[in-house]
């Protein structure tokens, strides 16, 4: 399958990125879309953001 090749600028990766975490670590909701939470996680990590590479 190929993949799509969207290109973002390093604002709207880290946005992606500080938004996947903060769904996953700093809510306080007890059920999480982790579906949602891996597809923003990965985007950034695929689009070279640092941080999100550890997955």
């Amino acid at each position: 399958m190929k993949q799509a090749t969207t290109v973002f600028s390093k604002y709207k990766i880290e946005k992606m990125f500080r938004l996947s975490y903060k769904l996953a670590f700093e809510n306080g909701r007890k059920k999480k879309d982790w579906n949602d939470i891996f597809a923003l996680w990965n985007c950034a990590a695929i689009n070279g953001h640092v941080r999100a590479h550890f997955i």
